[in-house]
C-alpha cells in the first residue's frame, strides 16, 4: 500500500516536471517556481513514505 502511494507520487512528479519544462519554455518563470515548490513537497513525502517502509521492515526483523 505504501509502495503504491510512492508510485503515484513519482508519476505525479514526472508529470509536474513536464509542466515545469513547458512553463520555462513559454517564459513563465513564476509558474515554474510554483511547480518546483510543489515538487519539493512531493519529494519530501516520498522520502517519508520510504522511511516508513524501512522502519516497518526493521520492526518485522526484530519480531522474527
Amino acid at each position: 500500500m505504501i509502495q503504491e502511494q510512492i508510485n503515484r507520487l513519482v508519476a505525479t512528479l514526472q508529470a509536474l516536471t513536464l509542466q515545469r519544462i513547458n512553463a520555462l519554455r513559454s517564459g513563465n518563470a513564476s509558474e515554474a517556481n510554483q511547480i518546483q515548490s510543489v515538487q519539493v513537497d512531493i519529494d519530501a513525502k516520498i522520502h517519508d513514505l520510504e522511511r516508513q517502509i524501512i522502519q516497518s521492515a526493521e520492526r518485522a526483523q526484530r519480531v522474527s
